[in-house]
């Protein structure tokens, strides 16, 4: 790519367009925030939906619905450049690993062993959203310049912003 300087072109290395616009909510964050807001309502309603059309038990899906909750506020937040939302987006992963853990619980001894099994590979695949999420806003150069910092672990030291 070039840009144009006294009349020139001059080129423009890979370097520099990675740098330029990094300040605006955009690329892969641009990405989670769309996702958070848009998907992850749908997804929630449409497995809602699905549990009520086909009888499956409400224990399963309905705790589901707090991490997700927590997810569209942290989207709605990053989208206004809030660094709370940072926060928010830890809240909603310790949610579902809490989530992931009691209904994987309760499927042992509710669901026959293959049921019981099924479920808790869903749950493990699942986890794989919750933490490329975490590793993305913990090491994101755009995170940092978008909300001044990145997330901090999720196991975070006391007195450790958010």
């Amino acid at each position: 790519m070039t840009k144009p300087m006294n009349g020139a072109m001059q080129a423009m290395s890979w370097n520099d367009q990675q740098s330029q616009n990094l300040d605006k909510v955009g690329g892969w964050l641009l990405l989670y925030c769309l996702f958070a807001v848009v998907y992850i309502p749908l997804e929630s309603l449409i497995g809602v939906i699905g549990m009520l059309l086909f009888g499956a038990p409400l224990w399963i899906g309905l705790p589901c619905l707090a991490p997700n909750a927590l997810q569209v506020v942290a989207g709605i937040l990053l989208l206004e450049r809030d660094p709370e939302g940072l926060r928010w987006i830890r809240w909603s992963i310790y949610g579902y690993f809490v989530f992931a853990v009691l209904t994987s619980v309760v499927a042992c001894f509710k669901l026959n062993a293959m049921q019981a099994a099924g479920y808790m590979f869903s749950m493990v695949l699942g986890a794989v959203q919750p933490i490329i999420c975490w590793l993305y806003f913990q090491k994101s150069k755009r995170v940092r310049a978008v909300y001044g910092r990145v997330m901090v672990p999720l196991l975070k030291a006391r007195g450790a912003q958010a």
